[in-house]
């Protein structure tokens, strides 16, 4: 029986960093990404709608809106 995929949600707002986060899931057969924000209203909203089995949250959006903490 095949494991179960792992659907994650990403929130980060450094693009570099995501690049390399993403990259770096990429070449495991056992996680997805679902979403991937720079907002933690919209984080909010994904995480509602999709149902995540994880979520990778930037603590510090500084570029983005909203922050890890108010998440």
């Amino acid at each position: 029986m095949g494991e179960k995929e792992v659907r994650v949600i990403l929130v980060e707002d450094d693009i570099k960093e995501c690049e390399k986060i993403k990259n770096a899931v990429d070449k495991r057969k056992d996680i997805k990404f679902i979403a991937i924000t720079n907002s933690s209203t919209e984080a909010i909203a994904e995480v509602k709608s999709l149902k995540p089995d994880g979520i990778i949250l930037d603590l510090e959006l500084t570029k983005g809106e909203g922050s890890g903490f108010q998440f």
